[in-house]
């Protein structure tokens, strides 16, 4: 079976926000990307590429790769453990970064992997949970804060979370508690390590052309132990991509902006 989604679900549910006369597709460029990612990545980290990419496409308002991503994967990979991992290292990716892009360019994707799963029998893979029910709103407001204070430690940006406790405390706490505290924080339990966690978000900042916001979120990806040259390379391909996607966006210096980094 190749990997494409049915015609029908796809213009429905997947690429129903996709501008006209945008490319369509093309697995040979996503190829590239993933052996120029895995050429930086080590050995024991080969696999994030795919929540890499994943947060790239959903950036760039192209969620309708990801579940051909997802798909080309199995059909390469025909192991069931290998496919449950790139499948959770996909979720967490889109639970870690959704609200730093916006549900509306996030849900085709998703829906574009369930399409995927259920074409392929594999629904029984995607059943494991791995944050809390019901919801602990105190311990969650405590984890936001903490994964807070190590996200910006070397950003030195404090200014922007007192400011919106001025006017929107509540959408301070809001993005505490949900964003930090249960998005990003428990990413942990799902067996990934912060570090990973922050250059998901920082790749979906980017490739959205958020600038000031992708230059604070580099600084964290570099400050929280990711390689120069993985940064380097997220921003490479994205700028790429986001160009022949019609939709260029503002390069950043990564070099630059690791030299900036309050140790």
């Amino acid at each position: 079976m190749s990997a494409a989604l049915t015609p029908s679900f796809n213009q429905k549910y997947v690429s129903t926000n996709i501008k006209p006369g945008a490319p369509p597709y093309a697995p040979d460029i996503v190829q590239r990307y993933i052996e120029e990612l895995q050429a930086q990545l080590s050995e024991s980290q080969k696999l994030l590429c795919y929540p890499i990419l994943t947060t790239l496409f959903i950036g760039a308002r192209r969620g309708d790769f990801v579940p051909r991503l997802f798909e080309e994967y199995i059909v390469m990979k025909l192991d069931s453990d290998t496919v449950k991992s790139v499948f959770y290292l996909m979720r967490e990716s889109i639970m870690a970064s959704y609200a730093f892009v916006g549900v509306p360019w996030v849900v085709p994707a998703c829906l574009g992997i369930v399409d995927v799963l259920q074409r392929r029998s594999l629904e029984d893979i995607a059943k494991e949970n791995f944050r809390s029910d019901p919801l602990d709103v105190d311990s969650l407001l405590i984890t936001g804060k903490e994964v807070v204070s190590n996200t910006y430690r070397g950003v030195n940006n404090d200014e922007v979370r007192d400011m919106l406790s001025i006017a929107f405390p509540e959408m301070r706490k809001g993005i505490s508690l949900v964003v930090w505290g249960y998005n990003v924080g428990g990413a942990v339990k799902a067996g990934l390590h912060p570090r990973e966690t922050e250059l998901f978000i920082a790749t979906a900042i980017i490739s959205s052309g958020a600038t000031r916001q992708a230059r604070s979120h580099i600084k964290a990806s570099l400050g929280m132990g990711n390689e120069i040259g993985v940064v380097a390379k997220i921003v490479e391909l994205a700028n790429e991509f986001t160009d022949w996607n019609g939709a260029p966006i503002e390069a950043v210096d990564v070099e630059a902006l690791a030299a900036e980094i309050r140790l």
